[in-house]
């Protein structure tokens, strides 16, 4: 899989990480969905099932986010939500 550039990454798009964790709090795998971007593509914020609710979104520097960053998962996601560690367990066999 080709590493991810600047200009691969899309606003609504969710990605996930090189190395792929259970979220503590309900079980589903942390991934981010990038909320805004910064119009020199240099910052991003993000929500994900690791974001608490009523924090504000993580905001970090593209770098950043291409160093934690595999790949798009947006359209292997279930409809408007998020993969549970499980199913992702079952998949990776």
């Amino acid at each position: 899989m080709p590493e991810l550039r600047a200009e691969d990454i899309k606003i609504g798009r969710c990605y996930r990480g090189k190395k792929p964790a259970p979220c503590r709090a309900d079980g589903m795998v942390n991934d981010r969905q990038v909320r805004w971007m910064s119009a020199d593509l240099k910052e991003l914020q993000y929500d994900g099932p690791a974001v608490q609710e009523g924090h504000h979104y993580p905001r970090l520097s593209m770098l950043a986010f291409l160093e934690w960053a595999s790949h798009d998962v947006t359209d292997d996601l279930p409809p408007g939500d998020w993969q549970s560690w499980e199913k992702y367990r079952e998949a990776k066999g």
